[in-house]
């Protein structure tokens, strides 16, 4: 079990490298935002902060099951689209906790600006929580194109194989001849 470097390297690679941090400030700053306290959070604001979590350690596994060379040892027919569905599904969870927190987001921030104008030393700085909806929606956006990524090898993958451009088997015959004298 040696270290497969080539894959921080690869596009794989670096696209999990991209998850990882943009998932970790997504679900960091939310938990910033309410100062630690989860018990604060609306059931909205926990499924993102459960979605974006699950997803980060999804990638940490990934990411080192890869490096370590042992994603190499699944032997499924179809792997990549299985792989690539897989990315597509923590796309639309994602993409569905991010939008749920934007509407509060958005909703929170109307409410600011009215109560600002009526006092002018209210303040209100939600900013720390539209970044966490920011980098949570880019998270998402960044396992879709994972995902795509995965999908569209296999596809090359199966027309290389069957246009001929992948040798898969290799066989030499060698023959021999004797002359009689």
């Amino acid at each position: 079990m040696g270290l497969d470097t080539n894959y921080v390297k690869s596009y794989f690679g670096i696209l999990k490298i991209i998850e990882f941090f943009f998932l970790l400030i997504a679900w960091a700053c939310m938990v910033d935002y309410y100062n630690g306290n989860l018990s604060y959070l609306s059931s909205k604001n926990s499924f993102f902060v459960a979605m974006n979590i699950m997803a980060w350690v999804f990638v940490i596994i990934w990411f080192f099951g890869y490096l370590l060379s042992q994603c190499h040892l699944v032997n499924i027919s179809n792997k990549m689209v299985v792989y690539g569905i897989i990315h597509l599904i923590w796309f639309a969870l994602l993409l569905i906790s991010g939008a749920l927190c934007a509407q509060l987001a958005a909703d929170t921030r109307k409410a600011c600006d009215y109560l600002s104008r009526f006092n002018k030393y209210y303040t209100c700085n939600i900013a720390k929580y539209e970044a966490a909806v920011a980098f949570g929606i880019i998270s998402s956006v960044v396992f879709l194109v994972d995902g795509i990524l995965h999908i569209q090898q296999r596809n090359s993958v199966m027309a290389s194989s069957s246009s001929g451009g992948v040798v898969t088997k290799r066989t030499v015959v060698t023959t021999t001849t004797t002359t009689k004298k």
